[in-house]
């Protein structure tokens, strides 16, 4: 334990749950996979912001 964080390998997490290495690793890409999705959309929101403080009389 550091800070308050626990750091497990895959094989400690799948052993903590009582699921195979495979589920534990999917389930993991699909947090990162949506993190990623929000970061561009997040992006995207800030582009049309940065374009739009740019118009006249905007």
């Amino acid at each position: 334990m550091q800070d308050d964080t626990v750091w497990l390998s895959l094989q400690q997490m799948a052993d903590l749950f009582q699921r195979d290495k495979s589920v534990v690793s999917r389930h993991i890409r699909n947090v990162f996979a949506e993190v990623n999705c929000w970061r561009k959309q997040l992006l995207q929101i800030l582009q049309q912001f940065s374009v739009t403080d740019r118009l006249p009389g905007a």
